[in-house]
């Protein structure tokens, strides 16, 4: 991930979501939330239009992620908060594992701007398309 990335969360009311929107922000990247109740069409619609290269998600959520992902989008690495799963998937675990050794997250915190987005929110609108705003 990177300064300016998207980063998507489609996740459950859980502890994770909080420590990853941080991390994100922290970061320098510009998380949002994806409705777990959305269809495939309407969660690649959401990748394509974040241009989110990361996506973090629950084990449950895979078989709708994946049809997303089939349908487009830029999502190169998907995380999975309980455990991985099958095909390309890394667990979060398995990621705070592999950081690097001396990572210093007060000097990443400090390359943070008043000007950076914080999130992004996509709401509804007709007809039927989600509209961002940041």
């Amino acid at each position: 991930m990177l300064r300016g990335d998207s980063v998507g969360l489609m996740l459950a009311n859980r502890p994770e979501f909080f420590v990853v929107d941080t991390a994100a922000q922290h970061l320098g990247a510009t998380p949002f939330s994806v409705y777990n109740t959305s269809s495939a069409e309407q969660v690649g619609y959401l990748f394509s239009d974040a241009d989110n290269r990361v996506l973090v998600t629950e084990r449950q959520f895979l078989p709708v992620v994946r049809a997303a992902l089939a349908l487009g989008g830029s999502v190169e690495h998907v995380v999975v908060v309980d455990g991985a799963g099958e095909d390309a998937t890394v667990s979060l675990d398995d990621l705070v594992a592999a950081a690097p050794a001396g990572f210093d997250l007060d000097a990443a915190s400090a390359l943070v701007e008043p000007g950076d987005v914080a999130t992004l929110i996509h709401t509804s609108a007709p007809p039927g398309r989600p509209r961002a705003w940041s």
